[in-house]
């Protein structure tokens, strides 16, 4: 069936008619939109790039007229009124750039944006500089505020200097945020002649400043967008087809992105899906975005695969983004999610991963939560002897470090023999039980322990989760690591022995005489800021000296570290590795199942990694 009707118009639209249409509610976003994402830098070359003129490229908006698609306001701009017909059209494409110059013209977020108007005119002789010589990449600057700033904002309402008019006069900076305001500039304009040296020539000053404004600044308002809106003949189902394709800012959509357009018109709504879900459940949140601090920071497409790894056998992308189908969202969604929070809380209360930080891979949820699911079909006898290989194969994972290449294909592999293994079936060629690469193939080495520095993160962080599992407790007051002790405490993995010490020997490598590098997991261990602090540079024999002096039986602290208290005393740094490698190595044996391959006879540290020197910025998890 054809129609007469256009399915799409192109105009040029201003940027101020655009600007007072976001915050009418006039024009606005589907809800299935991703998030503002651009950085600072990005909007301040928007802005630039308006004000020269140069092109930013095109905008796609959609008239949906009868459709009924949810969305919301840019962000930044007011709420949507409801019952009232809006919004007339949605944002398909354009959605960052509009959105950045919203909230620059608006003054919303934390980022400010200043115009310096010494790229246009000498600040002495007034002389305007031609369109070419102007530095274009410094015209508009962005600021974001320190700690400090921001403290100091909120404790006492107190602006950053470059917010206040005095800082702005003296260095000739006009802020964007002041475009709100049409007189604005005039106003700013009278207090710069006011400030001039006697012998200026005001006049001149204020009459180039004037042409500096109706030739560029004017133009974050007045820049003309070639705005391509389709009209109500073109389907919801295009819209979606047309959404997936998009480019935003040089970054393709992500997979969730393009399947909430997908499955949208089937009536699967994946951001309110995911929106619900972290409201139930917090450790699915992110601990920066949704400033929660018991989140895991769970990925939405995370659920994604692992609906596919229960509907396809694969949580790979190709997969995800082609095979799944919205009637199998709409049937695991709940199922998948739940097993996802299950699996987080129990390596959280049973397996030592009490923050996000202590979780070696991200990816090993997905298979973990694909197993939960199939232990949750087993008889009842046999869902105990599943938990236990879930764990296993968990820690035998994360210490052959098997998820460093290739984690979705590794998740894919992983998934089918643990399938077999939970439901206690044979090779049929061997008749061996089928186990997961992890538990069964690969080996876990004391050289490697031994010699692995804190770049090799993942490692780091299981051996710190084994430390908490294993009963690690505060080095003052005693009591077992928590959630919420390691969260108000600071804790971090920190020095045992410090690296300062290690020069009392060696001052110009820092690396004791068998080559342990100061940087090895084996001198790590979960210590708050607080004793960190305290611990300083002191050797060992001295500032555990300190904490027997505060009546804690430090003997039983540091065990439950998985140290050797005299070994640590001695101040003997490769006999403290020593003592801990034996002590990590035995625990390592527990969880897995698995025997670790010992050191050969003549085994001396290789120093492969020991000369590896990391800033102390760098050596938190």
């Amino acid at each position: 069936m054809t129609s007469d009707h256009p399915l799409f118009r192109t105009y040029p639209e201003e940027v101020g008619i655009l600007d007072k249409e976001m915050h009418a509610g006039k024009l606005a976003l589907p809800d299935f939109q991703r998030s503002f994402i651009w950085p600072a830098r990005n909007t301040a070359g928007l802005l630039s790039s308006l004000m020269a003129r140069f092109p930013a490229g095109v905008i796609l908006t959609w008239r949906p007229g009868e459709f009924k698609l949810a969305d919301r306001p840019v962000e930044g701009a007011p709420t949507i009124p409801q019952g009232v017909g809006l919004p007339d059209r949605l944002i398909l494409d354009g959605q960052q750039r509009l959105t950045a110059i919203y909230r620059a013209i608006h003054g919303v977020g934390e980022a400010h944006f200043n115009i310096d108007l010494k790229q246009f005119l000498d600040q002495d002789t007034f002389e305007l500089r031609e369109h070419d010589s102007i530095d274009w990449e410094a015209v508009v600057k962005a600021y974001e505020p320190t700690a400090k700033q921001r403290k100091a904002r909120a404790d006492d309402g107190e602006l950053p200097e470059y917010e206040r008019d005095d800082w702005q006069l003296k260095h000739w900076e006009f802020p964007v945020k002041g475009l709100e305001s049409s007189s604005a500039f005039d106003e700013w304009l009278d207090k710069i002649a006011s400030g001039l040296p006697s012998g200026k020539d005001v006049d001149l000053c204020k009459k180039q400043l004037r042409h500096v404004r109706t030739s560029y600044i004017d133009q974050l308002r007045d820049y003309e967008f070639p705005v391509t809106t389709l009209t109500e003949e073109v389907s919801l189902q295009a819209v979606c087809r047309i959404f997936e394709t998009l480019n935003s800012s040089g970054v393709r959509l992500g997979v969730y992105e393009i399947l909430t357009a997908r499955f949208y018109p089937d009536g699967i709504d994946l951001r309110r899906l995911w929106r619900d879900a972290k409201e139930k459940y917090a450790v699915l949140r992110d601990p920066t975005k949704d400033k929660d601090p018991d989140g895991f920071a769970i990925d939405p497409y995370t659920v994604l695969q692992v609906i596919s790894l229960r509907k396809h056998k694969s949580p790979q992308q190709k997969v995800v983004s082609q095979n799944l189908k919205a009637s199998e969202v709409a049937e695991l969604w709940d199922s998948a999610v739940d097993a996802i929070r299950e699996i987080v809380e129990h390596l959280r209360d049973a397996c030592g991963v009490i923050h996000r930080d202590l979780l070696p891979y991200q990816m090993l949820l997905v298979p973990l939560a694909g197993g939960w699911l199939e232990r949750a079909t087993l008889p009842g006898p046999q869902q105990g002897a599943a938990l236990e290989k879930l764990e296993k194969y968990f820690w035998a994972s994360s210490f052959t470090t098997n998820f460093d290449q290739g984690g979705a294909s590794q998740a894919e592999k992983d998934y089918r023999d643990l399938l077999g293994w939970l439901n206690n079936k044979k090779n049929e060629d061997t008749g061996a039980d089928i186990l997961p690469e992890a538990v069964g193939d690969l080996e876990i080495a004391a050289q490697v322990l031994l010699t692995a520095t804190i770049r090799k993160k993942a490692l780091l962080r299981a051996v710190m989760a084994l430390t908490a599992k294993a009963g690690a407790r505060d080095f003052h007051n005693g009591q077992p690591l928590t959630p919420q002790t390691y969260l108000s405490r600071k804790y971090d993995s920190h020095h045992v022995f410090p690296k300062k010490r290690l020069t009392d020997t060696n001052s110009e490598t820092g690396i004791d005489a068998a080559g342990h590098s100061p940087e090895l997991i084996l001198n790590r261990a979960l210590i708050d800021s607080g004793t960190n602090r305290r611990i300083g540079a002191k050797k060992p024999s001295a500032y555990i000296a300190d904490i027997e002096e505060e009546g804690v039986d430090i003997d039983s602290v540091l065990q439950s570290h998985l140290i050797d208290v005299a070994d640590l005393q001695s101040n003997d740094y490769g006999a403290f590795v020593s003592a801990r490698l034996s002590a990590i190595v035995e625990q390592i044996q527990v969880v897995t199942g698995k025997t670790v391959t010992p050191l050969p006879p003549d085994a001396v540290s290789s120093g492969e990694e020991a000369d590896v020197e990391l800033p102390e910025e760098d050596a938190g998890l």
